[in-house]
């Protein structure tokens, strides 16, 4: 996937317009998981879809399916440039045709089986782009370079970055082996600060000091003619010898484009020389992988920098996990990625002194440089994973339009010891109730619900009117009750829960 204009992500905040984005990919793949799964719950046979759209739903079709052979297979540069030309051309004629003139207002009628045809066929390729961009450390590559070189297209790879590991993790392509073996990765990866027990997003590196940068190789500077006639006459117009020796490029270039500019100004230089400069330029500065400020400072999500955003994904990331694998049936891999989830979710600031934090750990603070504890204080994204993971650990789910509430992820450990009184705000006066030991409460949809540890499941909910309603043997709500809780219709006072206390540790 390549954007062809600044590539803006959480791990390098600017990759320039090479940038060749495994992160999207891999969530297209989750993408078209969920597609297949809305195209099976849907009735109907056909859709009316605008003719444009159609036109380009079949050709992109066709092209997939005449690339499949490729699937499984090593593709060369000049298989991988045709296939991007054919899909590229697709997109270009749509476009064309749609910001020139607008939609014709056409539509017509595609079939549900040409729409999970192309379904099927991209998520073919998608998967195998994804095992294909497996690192041998059992990582995954993140963000790639594309480069076009005549009738060929190369790729090639960034360093390993936490975003892309989230984003795998995410998509629905792993087996539970596999994410774990992600995970192992993670912890023994140059990725992992021991000292926060969690991850930065990508590996800490020092920076060359000033006088370092734009220092020429002699043998590399002796491969060019035209650099070699430069310092023969003494001339300081593209490069110049210091007094130490060093070589160093003019620096009123920005970029190899600038040089070779100023090199066919002249017209004595030959096409085949000035190129050659410019590739020495554009090597030694490597403008082609550049990353904004993940490359060039220590803070903000800089080198050595925890982003804690991006460790909150991966602790959903690996919660989903979990409950996919689960979904088979209990087994090893479920018992391990139990174990990975509590290990990931320790090293976030919640579970921190506030010595290691740097601040009071339930303040929200954006990330934690290698010299220092958190900085830039205000919520992020962070507080969405968060929430979600939060509600999911404490077991409560909605599905068909029921609520269930089935603790998994959720500890012993958190239920209360002694008994406590729960204050809980109201519109018109505050509520209080008594919590006894062994029990926990929290809210949703504004009802309070109180976990209770006991030997099977068991659901009472009790209304403002003082009726009951028992749910014996079951985790879930029926439908009319449920609808009362998303309505927040007032007739819930408590849901009291029994938990089986043999699933919890």
């Amino acid at each position: 996937m390549n954007t062809q204009r600044p590539e803006w992500n959480d791990a390098n905040n600017a990759l320039v317009g090479y940038g060749l984005s495994m992160v999207t990919l891999y969530y297209l793949h989750r993408f078209q998981v969920f597609m297949i799964s809305l195209l099976e719950d849907m009735d109907l046979d056909s859709y009316e879809v605008s003719i444009e759209v159609a036109q380009m739903l079949h050709d992109l079709t066709t092209i997939f399916k005449q690339h499949q052979s490729l699937v499984g297979q090593t593709i060369s540069d000049e298989q991988r440039f045709d296939m991007v030309k054919a899909l590229g051309e697709v997109g270009e004629t749509y476009r064309n045709k749609v910001y020139s003139h607008g939609f014709s207002g056409k539509k017509v009628s595609v079939s549900k089986a040409a729409i999970e045809a192309f379904t099927h066929i991209t998520l073919l390729h998608l998967k195998d782009s994804i095992h294909k961009n497996k690192r041998e450390d059992n990582l995954y590559h993140s963000y790639n370079l594309i480069k076009f070189n005549g009738s060929r297209c190369e790729v090639s790879h960034l360093y390993e970055m936490l975003e892309g590991q989230v984003s795998v993790l995410s998509s629905k392509a792993l087996s539970g082996q596999e994410s774990l073996d992600v995970l192992h990765a993670l912890k023994d990866s140059a990725i992992y600060r021991e000292d926060q027990d969690s991850y930065m997003l990508y590996p800490n590196r020092a920076l060359p000091r000033f006088l370092d940068k734009n220092i020429v190789p002699e043998d590399v500077v002796m491969t060019s003619s035209i650099l070699k006639e430069e310092l023969a006459k003494g001339g300081t117009k593209y490069i110049l010898k210091d007094v130490n020796g060093h070589y160093h490029f003019n620096g009123s270039f920005r970029n190899g484009n600038d040089i070779a500019k100023a090199l066919r100004a002249s017209t004595t230089y030959k096409e085949e020389d000035i190129q050659v400069v410019k590739d020495i330029f554009s090597h030694l500065f490597n403008h082609h992988a550049f990353t904004g400020r993940s490359g060039t400072f220590y803070k903000y999500e800089g080198l050595g920098s925890i982003y804690w955003h991006m460790v909150s994904k991966l602790v959903l990331a690996t919660q989903e996990t979990y409950y996919d694998v689960l979904a088979h049936g209990p087994s090893e891999s479920t018992r391990a990625l139990h174990e990975a989830y509590k290990a990931t979710q320790a090293g976030l600031g919640l579970e921190k002194s506030p010595a290691v934090y740097g601040a009071f750990p339930t303040d929200a603070y954006s990330h934690t440089p290698s010299f220092s504890g958190v900085q830039q204080p205000g919520l992020t994204g962070q507080v969405k994973e968060d929430f979600i993971s939060r509600l999911s650990e404490l077991g409560v789910k909605v599905h068909g339009g029921l609520v269930s509430f089935n603790p998994l992820l959720l500890e012993r450990s958190e239920f209360l010891q002694a008994k406590t009184t729960w204050k809980l705000p109201h519109a018109k006066q505050e509520v209080t109730l008594e919590l006894e030991p062994d029990s926990l409460g929290f809210t949703f949809c504004t009802v309070p619900i109180i976990y209770f540890l006991a030997e099977q499941p068991h659901i009472t909910v009790v209304y403002h009117d003082q009726t009951i309603a028992e749910y014996p043997l079951t985790h879930t709500l029926d439908e009319a009750t449920s609808q009362s809780l998303f309505k927040r219709d007032g007739r819930i006072e408590k849901i009291l829960v029994s938990v089986d206390k043999h699933n919890l540790r």
